[in-house]
């Protein structure tokens, strides 16, 4: 079914960064620079509760990150707070919440590993920040999280008449190759006002739809506009599904 959220934000969405583990420095300074960004320290901290979104960053070295991760997940929901669950870990881990597993060896550097984890969380951030034709917001996304899974995003751009349709293809493809029986669907879509419609969008997501498995799927949608894109369009894909294709 497709889920539409038109509110406006009036308020500045604020954003929680948990890191758990021997996370690099440099990964964490690269973090630290998306806008509205806040670490925290100690999760007893009543100001928690003024995030939209909390971003737990985990590299999982033993069972004490994994029981740090449950305790973190379990005090940001009993606040209300969503939770973007990210593991850095070679092993396939589970949790009872959806989780970004990221495998350093599929990487050619730390930087370039790095560099996918900073990316997924911006991008995620831009989303949920500025206004947009059609807004999404921590409230409209926090249900991705909420459930056991696998987590894959992808974000491509394309240019021409047929852009919208070419980045939305590419995006699902690339998350069927990584997930099975995907059942949450985000779906961004930037591009100038005047390279952007309704009818478009609705034909793509139909398009979006009719490609998947598993016909009971959630879609979430949004649309921002950049007029500096032009003719260039702009797909951000998140998904949830039950199992990682290895």
């Amino acid at each position: 079914m497709f889920v539409l959220s038109d509110e406006l934000k009036n308020n500045e969405c604020k954003f929680g960064v948990l890191p758990i583990g021997p996370i690099k420095s440099s990964l964490l300074y690269k973090v630290k620079s998306i806008h509205g960004m806040h670490f925290i320290d100690n999760l007893c901290d009543a100001k928690i509760a003024d995030y939209g979104l909390m971003f737990i960053i985990a590299e999982l070295m033993s069972d004490k990150e994994r029981n740090e991760i449950k305790s973190a997940i379990r005090v940001n929901y009993d606040k209300g707070i969503p939770v973007f669950l990210i593991c850095i870990s070679k092993n396939k881990v589970k949790f009872d919440r959806a989780c970004l597993l990221i495998n350093p060896s599929d990487y050619n550097s730390i930087d370039e590993m790095e560099d996918k984890v900073t990316s997924s969380i911006k991008t995620f951030c831009d989303i949920l920040s500025y206004p947009g034709m059609v807004n999404l917001e921590p409230a409209d996304v926090k249900d991705i999280f909420s459930e056991k899974g696998f987590l894959k995003y992808s974000s491509k751009e394309a240019v021409g008449e047929y852009a919208l349709q070419d980045a939305m293809k590419k995006c699902l493809d690339m998350i069927n190759k990584k997930l099975s029986n995907v059942s949450y669907i985000i779906v961004n879509v930037t591009g100038s006002e005047d390279w952007l419609s309704f009818a478009d969008i609705h034909c793509s997501l139909e398009m979006l739809y009719n490609k998947l498995e598993n016909k009971s799927c959630t879609i979430l949608w949004g649309v921002n506009t950049n007029e500096e894109f032009y003719d260039k369009i702009q797909v951000y894909m998140l998904a949830r599904g039950e199992e990682l294709k290895m």
